[in-house]
């Protein structure tokens, strides 16, 4: 759904922090809806002060429920070393 990939790139976390996330598509449900995970990685977040844990992760919340508000699944998983970058802060 481009709806949800726009709406992932435009979203930027708190700069400076170096908090990085992608997002993952996955197949369909049966009844059609789409599933989508933000994954974020844990040697970018553990090593934030706890100001920035806490604003990262309410920002965290805030894209989840941003995406789900366009009629998909979205969750997040947290991995321990990162990928192709995605979204950043």
């Amino acid at each position: 759904m481009n709806d949800v990939r726009k709406v992932f790139k435009e979203f930027r976390f708190e700069p400076g922090t170096g908090f990085t996330c992608d997002l993952v598509e996955y197949p369909d449900t049966a009844e059609g809806t789409a599933n989508y995970a933000l994954r974020a990685y844990s040697s970018t977040y553990d090593n934030l002060s706890q100001k920035n844990k806490l604003l990262i992760t309410e920002q965290i919340g805030s894209l989840i429920q941003l995406i789900r508000s366009l009629g998909v699944n979205c969750i997040l998983e947290v991995h321990d070393a990162p990928g192709k970058s995605g979204s950043q802060g």
